[in-house]
């Protein structure tokens, strides 16, 4: 086997993307490497791909962490005329993205693009991965006759076509989220097909040269799949199962899950299919599990954590975590 490419793959998940900047401040606080330096493609969605652009424009780990533990409130603004007036979200998507692009910009520039992602990096001695960002666009131009659909876009910092593309405006398509933030240009968030984008990162090692990918053998790839932790909301218990007579009434809180949430399961069935222990870490975390912090145990954990005290139990976590499972990664990652 020739050296391994490693790949770091981080999901979507809302402010609960706090758990997974976490375990990588951990990560670059005992190597002594900022994350860039330690993977060489990285792939983010939806909140993983805010992750992956924060890592992209040179944040560290801890500075993008931190902006999660204290920035959530700042990023989805809740006003009570907007509660009043958008009950159940009905006529508008939950927050404004106003904040979350001020933030975005505040922190890599308004005109930083993915061209220039490689350049940045190397002026700080860090060799620059391929960053993945995967988007979702609802009206693309299509040739005629073709049947018009969404179309998936992976933005790809080494792509020559997307050079141009500001880091901004990534970070805002990949992480529109449905129902909680607005269509930007045209684009929803990657997680409406892989909010776990563990494939989107494996599929462009194995490309082919000629189609931009890199051309690996399975045999040379490791992936570390990062996750933002799961609160159960995707487990129907039997009992509520009843006689499975379900109409849109008793579908209408599990939709979401069984779009999103089954996608991803699917996703680590496939990987743990082709791959051993020694090539794919999957490291995720239940948040009602005994040995969570009690702050999160037993709670309605949305996608969306504002609560302070929630997202100072979530980082805790994250570092237990990475008191159990940190050796274990850099062993895994090939650091000593």
């Amino acid at each position: 086997m020739s050296k391994p490419i490693r790949i770091l793959s981080i999901d979507g998940g809302g402010t609960r993307g706090l758990f997974p900047a976490t375990l990588l401040e951990c990560l670059e606080k005992e190597t002594g490497k900022k994350i860039p330096d330690l993977f060489d493609v990285i792939v983010g969605s939806a909140t993983g791909g805010i992750i992956a652009s924060g890592l992209a424009a040179g944040m560290s780990a801890k500075d993008i962490a931190d902006v999660y533990l204290h920035r959530s409130k700042y990023i989805l603004p809740r006003t009570l005329f907007r509660g009043v007036w958008n009950v159940l979200n009905i006529f508008a998507p939950k927050y404004r993205n106003t904040n979350l692009k001020k933030l975005l910009t505040e922190k890599f520039g308004a005109t930083k693009t993915l061209g220039e992602v490689d350049t940045k990096l190397q002026e700080r001695n860090i060799q620059a991965p391929v960053f993945l960002f995967p988007t979702l666009e609802l009206n693309p131009e299509l040739p005629d006759g073709q049947m018009k659909a969404f179309k998936v876009i992976v933005y790809n910092n080494r792509d020559t076509q997307y050079a141009g593309e500001a880091l901004v405006d990534v970070a805002m398509k990949t992480s529109a989220a449905i129902m909680n933030l607005p269509i930007y240009d045209g684009f929803v968030e990657g997680g409406n097909y892989a909010n776990d984008p563990a494939l989107v990162g494996l599929f462009y090692a194995l490309g082919k040269p000629e189609n931009g990918g890199l051309g690996a053998d399975l045999a040379d790839v490791k992936i570390l799949s990062l996750g933002c932790g799961s609160d159960e909301k995707s487990f129907i218990p039997s009992s509520k199962i009843g006689k499975g007579n379900w109409g849109l009434a008793r579908w209408m809180n599990h939709l979401a899950p069984m779009v999103i949430e089954t996608k991803m399961v699917a996703t680590q069935y496939y990987l743990n299919q082709v791959f051993s222990k020694a090539q794919y870490l999957r490291i995720n975390v239940n948040y009602n599990a005994p040995g969570s912090p009690r702050a999160l145990r037993g709670q309605k954990l949305a996608i969306d954590v504002r609560n302070d005290a929630q997202l100072r139990a979530i980082s805790e976590y994250a570092h237990l975590t990475y008191l159990a499972e940190g050796t274990n990664i850099k062993n895994f990652i090939g650091h000593p």
